[in-house]
Parts: C-alpha cells; structure tokens; sequence
C-alpha cells in the first residue's frame, strides 16, 4: 500500500468554463506535493461566442461575480495561490485592468494570485524576454485582443496566427496537432521570436510543448504551464517537471536563452 501524497501547497484555479480531457494534462505538469483545485465559472461565451464582445458589460455585470467566487475559494480552501484564467477576455479588457483584477484577487485572499495574462508577462519579464510569437485557435478579430494586449505592455508580437473559429465547438473540433502546426507556422514566420506562446486551454497545448520547444529552440509558454509555473515561482518550489516547458524544471532559475 502506498504511502499518502503530503501536500506542501496549494493552488486553486478558477477557469471560465468546464474541465475536459483536453484540460487534464495541467494536473500532470502539477508537482505531486501540490494540491491543484479547479473551480469553473461558465464566462468563456462572453468571449468566444459573440460576434463584438462588450467589455464595459463584463467588468459591470460578470467581473463582480468572479471576485464573488474568489471569496468562495478562499474560505473553501485557503489556498496558497489562486489563479483565474480566461486568457481571451484578459487580453480585451487590457494589461491595467488585468493588473487590477490581481491586485483584487490578492486582497481577498491575502496570498499569492495571478491572472492568465499576468501569468505570462511576469514569465517572459522572469526569462528576460520581450521578443514572442503567438499561436491561437481563435479568428483574427480575436487575435487582435492578444496582439494588443501585448503591445501596450511593452512586448513586441514578431507574428501571431489562428483558426477561423466561432465557438467553443468549433476550438474542440480542430486537429489534435493544430497547436503544433500553428506554433510552428508562426515561429517560422519569424524565427527571431525568443519565446513561443501558444494561447488558450481549450486545444492539447501540454502534449506538444516538448516537441515545440526541440524544434523551435526557444521556450514555449501556454496558460497552463505559465499559471503553474506563477504559482511554483511565488512559493519557492523547486519544480522538477518535465515534457511541459523549460520553466516548470526549475520555477527558481530562469533557463539560459
């Protein structure tokens, strides 16, 4: 009989949407002394069904009620670190009130928090970065989220390139290997780019993050490994993970460029 898991931390994420198979492979990058919790909130068609998404409605109507959850969590669980994710909706709205939303989510829990998109930013700030190219399921339209969030935070987007997408079905009903060929075919675009992000939980990013970093020799980012790597990084964990990104083997040592 095995003896049980002791846990040395915790994170607890709240997603927009439902855990799917597709999502699983976030607890395999998860150290196994750390208790990962998922929490879901049905926002991603506030983002990836409308034609115009209406931010100004959002942070009205939906904003409070994902700090309302945030309060849930934190008195469920007390955990040591509590990301909300939602990469799309956190580009559109823009890199200050992403900024706020953390500085929020921090007061209420009084520990360590991360959004998505500042998951990211802090990362490439970590490796020393500000070259990156961007690999998405999303249409252009929504592209153009992302390209500007990075922007107005000061990074430069060498290429970025999706699908022609309308929906959370039709994400899941692109090819298994669309988040390698797309990777690539952004990275190829222009090979200066110093690191690969490949945006979005709803596509397998976690199976092709090895083989992408091998082809394109630079480090690949994903929301997933990011957000374990903030949570990682911010408790002093060794990490140790391997076949989901360079910055989960050591959250501690930014890897040499």
């Amino acid at each position: 009989m095995s003896s049980p898991r002791t846990s040395t931390g915790s994170i607890a994420w709240l997603k927009p949407g439902a855990l799917d198979r597709d999502s699983l492979d976030v607890f395999d990058m998860t150290p196994r002394d750390i208790r990962l919790q998922v929490f879901a909130m049905p926002l991603s068609t506030a983002m990836m069904e409308a034609e115009v998404f209406d931010g100004t409605a959002f942070d009205r109507e939906l904003r409070p009620q994902v700090l309302d959850v945030v309060r849930g969590i934190e008195a469920y669980g007390h955990p040591d670190f509590t990301v909300v994710t939602g990469d799309l909706i956190q580009s559109a709205m823009g890199p200050e009130w992403d900024r706020r939303l953390r500085s929020d989510i921090a007061a209420i829990t009084g520990r360590g928090a991360a959004t998505a998109m500042t998951a990211v930013t802090d990362c490439l700030d970590w490796l020393g970065v500000k070259r990156l190219a961007v690999a998405s399921p999303f249409r252009d339209q929504q592209n153009d989220h992302i390209l500007r969030y990075f922007t107005t935070a000061g990074y430069e987007v060498t290429a970025i390139g999706g699908y022609p997408t309308h929906g959370l079905a039709q994400v899941r009903q692109l090819p298994d290997d669309a988040p390698y060929a797309k990777g690539m075919e952004v990275f190829r675009a222009d090979p200066t780019a110093e690191v690969l992000f490949v945006t979005c939980p709803l596509w397998p990013v976690g199976r092709h993050t090895a083989a992408l970093e091998q082809a394109t020799g630079v480090p690949v980012l994903s929301v997933a490994n990011t957000m374990i790597w903030a949570a990682l990084h911010a408790m002093g964990h060794p990490g140790g993970v391997r076949d989901f990104g360079r910055i989960l083997e050591d959250p501690q040592r930014a890897p040499a460029q």
